[in-house]
């Protein structure tokens, strides 16, 4: 049964889990969480309960650490209306990406870049602003890294440097 999907009963399986004490640690058989497949099929009703329920907010796909995480996952498409709520419920947004050092993105966080630089719909705008403020009330400065975002707003023709970026 899918996430979010109902079953006989009229219940999701999210509802399923949570009723019958299942283990939100539980894993598809694609080894990806509960959150996750419910973000893939955009039930995202589902990923807050889940995370109130107990599921891992922290916990980043098919690895132990890193910073493929729930907030990620809504942050990389610029979904700051979720992500909000993902920082408020204790979503890390200080996970770094770990590659070979040296590389070009070892030690980013790709969560904050997306925060800072990813440009956005006007609907979108104070959501976004919202996180950046987060961020700011947390002690995490703006970055100048901005990974893929530096050449995405140089084809937009959007100012691409950190310092010409007005803060939201």
């Amino acid at each position: 049964m899918r996430i979010g999907s109902r079953g006989r009963h009229g219940n999701t399986l999210t509802d399923e889990c949570c009723t019958w004490n299942l283990s939100l640690s539980t894993h598809s058989s694609n080894d990806e969480q509960l959150t996750h497949v419910a973000t893939l099929h955009h039930q995202w009703p589902n990923v807050q309960l889940l995370i109130e329920r107990g599921a891992n907010i922290n916990e980043p796909l098919y690895t132990t650490d890193g910073y493929n995480t729930v907030l990620n996952w809504y942050t990389k498409y610029g979904d700051f209306e979720q992500a909000y709520w993902l920082l408020q419920h204790g979503a890390d947004p200080t996970r770094k990406i770990h590659g070979d050092p040296g590389s070009r993105n070892y030690g980013r966080m790709p969560m904050i870049e997306d925060i800072w630089y990813a440009p956005v719909t006007p609907d979108a705008i104070p959501w976004q602003r919202k996180c950046q403020h987060w961020l700011l009330d947390h002690g995490i400065q703006r970055t100048d890294a901005m990974g893929a975002w530096k050449e995405f707003r140089q084809r937009l023709g959007r100012p691409a440097d950190p310092k010409n970026i007005p803060l939201l």
